[in-house]
């Protein structure tokens, strides 16, 4: 299909904590129509821990609808979405990949629908790409169970590559070889300051 859009993620500094945030605007032509995708995704992390996430979709018009809401309430996040409201374990991560963390879960929740998909993350070895515009050697990771992906991360934890497979149709989402070195050298930064288990994890 070639080059179908753009997934803009952005990490900030705040008081206590970080926020992601997540832009994503796909318009895929096939024979006789065009998948359009355009949402906004929001993680609030606080003292290492995921205290909101909040998803919301913009409909053709301009109509943007939350489909996803995440709150941390006590030692659980609860989950509303479009399956009902879900109370998930509170150090449960989200689906998206920025964080690899997720590589050492065995649940995630969805950030589509918010329901917790059970997965299963290997390694498999490391393959030579060309991210952020220059050839690396990423270590890549295979997905499986409720959710199919395949990911791949530099050393430090920065997340390369992300391709996904549904319906018959593949998307690959690799990092844009124009972004910024500088911008690239923070975000390795606040990954690892996310904790000691992001090391441990790629470096497995």
């Amino acid at each position: 299909l070639g080059d179908v859009g753009t997934h803009l993620v952005t990490i900030s500094a705040s008081d206590d904590g970080y926020v992601i945030v997540v832009d994503n605007e796909i318009a895929a032509k096939y024979l006789f129509w065009t998948h359009r995708e355009v949402f906004h995704q929001t993680e609030v992390w606080r003292d290492g821990r995921l205290i909101e996430f909040r998803r919301s979709s913009t409909q053709p018009g301009g109509k943007e609808t939350v489909t996803v809401l995440a709150r941390a309430i006590g030692d659980k996040l609860v989950v509303n979405g479009p399956a009902g409201r879900v109370a998930a374990p509170g150090n449960v991560l989200s689906s998206h990949p920025w964080n690899p963390g997720i590589l050492t879960q065995r649940r995630l929740i969805s950030t589509e629908d918010g329901t917790l998909k059970k997965v299963h993350i290997a390694p498999a070895g490391e393959e030579a790409l060309t991210a952020g515009g220059v050839q690396v050697l990423a270590r890549k990771y295979v997905m499986t169970g409720d959710l199919t992906r395949e990911l791949w991360y530099d050393e430090h934890g920065l997340c390369l590559q992300v391709r996904l497979s549904e319906a018959g149709k593949t998307v690959t989402v690799t990092l844009n070889p124009a972004s910024d070195p500088d911008l690239l050298g923070n975000l390795r930064s606040v990954l690892k300051s996310l904790g000691a288990v992001t090391d441990q994890t790629v470096s497995r």
